[in-house]
């Protein structure tokens, strides 16, 4: 079941190749590096002398640079960065692994600490094209009801790399998200609303960053109970919603004639 979302999710895969992806973008900006130092101190991780950490979207590698920082003064800390993208994981260092964030990887319990760093959603970045693509007048409604699904998507999605990402969570890790959101909530209500039935959160703070304002949040992990149920029913309602693209990917649909043009 799976393996048809991910085969299905190709078209958010192809959007990607537009541009340069927003993490890369993400990584050439001092901002971020200090937001990376920043939610790592705040969250405390760095105080262990011993743990797995794991850094969901981490690019080329910045969360990884620290913990090798303190490798050298002989802490067992090690941080497995975890990206789509090959280009990114190739200019970075440490243990590196070519993964979805919705389908991480990694075994059930194995991580003492995850971090979510200014990620973005695959759904968010096709929605960005479509939204940039020229379209008379009669082609409205249907871009609209696309943009629509789209967003269902991407509820979908963030709720799902949450889950997964409680799921390789041991009981009693950590969960430290930041960027440009509100902290106790992520990026939507939807995803904020499952947090709260697995996590509880115990810090939270808005920063300013070189200008910008910055969200930052630790959350526990509390409980596994339930957690298999809700990232299957999860990878249900993602397929689903995937499966109605195919009215827009269809000769003649919106994202066809994008496709056609080159614009996907």
């Amino acid at each position: 079941m799976a393996e048809k979302v991910i085969e299905k999710e190709n078209i958010f895969r192809t959007a990607r190749k537009l541009g340069e992806p927003e993490s890369a973008k993400f990584s050439a900006m001092s901002s971020h590096k200090k937001l990376i130092e920043y939610s790592f101190e705040f969250s405390g991780v760095g105080k262990e002398d011993r743990m797995m950490i794991v850094d969901l979207g981490g690019g080329q590698g910045g969360l990884g640079r620290i913990v090798e920082d303190l490798r050298k003064q002989g802490r067992d800390i090690t941080c497995v960065n975890v990206d789509y993208s090959i280009k990114e994981l190739l200019k970075g260092g440490g243990d590196r692994v070519l993964g979805d964030m919705m389908q991480l990887p990694l075994r059930n319990n194995s991580a003492d600490a995850v971090f979510v760093i200014s990620y973005y959603l695959d759904a968010e970045n096709l929605m960005k094209h479509i939204n940039e693509y020229k379209i008379g007048w009669k082609d409205v409604d249907e871009r609209n009801h696309l943009l629509q699904n789209l967003a269902d998507i991407a509820d979908w999605q963030e709720r799902l790399f949450m889950l997964e990402a409680a799921r390789v969570l041991k009981k009693g890790g950590k969960l430290i998200t930041a960027g440009d959101f509100d902290p106790s909530i992520l990026m939507n209500q939807v995803s904020g609303r499952e947090l709260t039935k697995v996590f509880e959160l115990r810090r939270k703070e808005v920063v300013k960053i070189e200008d910008e304002v910055k969200g930052i949040a630790v959350y526990e992990k509390m409980k596994d109970e339930g957690l298999e149920g809700r990232i299957a029913e999860a990878r249900e309602q993602l397929k689903s919603l995937v499966e109605l693209l195919e009215i827009y990917e269809a000769k003649g649909g919106l994202l066809w004639r994008m496709r056609k043009e080159g614009r996907i």
